[in-house]
């Protein structure tokens, strides 16, 4: 499912515009966004919990070369219990 196929989705079982769903979904997605760049988690309850992560620097090797990779931040998704219970009935 794409982002169009999900705000179609959201429109037909919300009874909203495709525009108001498209809207909804830009505002959790900046809200997640938002919380995650602060260092927060943001925990939806029986969906998931997304969590910041900070990824260490590291060095790799490649042909006798030694490349150094910096650390990073990056975000995490954990599925809640009702999630998981769906996708293993």
């Amino acid at each position: 499912m794409n982002r169009r196929e999900l705000v179609e989705a959201i429109a037909k079982d919300s009874g909203l515009s495709k525009k108001c769903a498209n809207k909804v979904l830009l505002i959790l997605e900046n809200t997640i966004e938002e919380q995650l760049s602060r260092g927060n988690e943001v925990n939806i309850r029986g969906f998931g919990k997304f969590e910041p992560k900070n990824v260490q620097g590291r060095t790799i090797y490649l042909d006798g070369t030694a490349y150094e990779i910096p650390s990073y931040k990056s975000a995490k998704f954990i599925a809640g219990d009702t999630l998981k219970r769906k996708l293993n009935p």
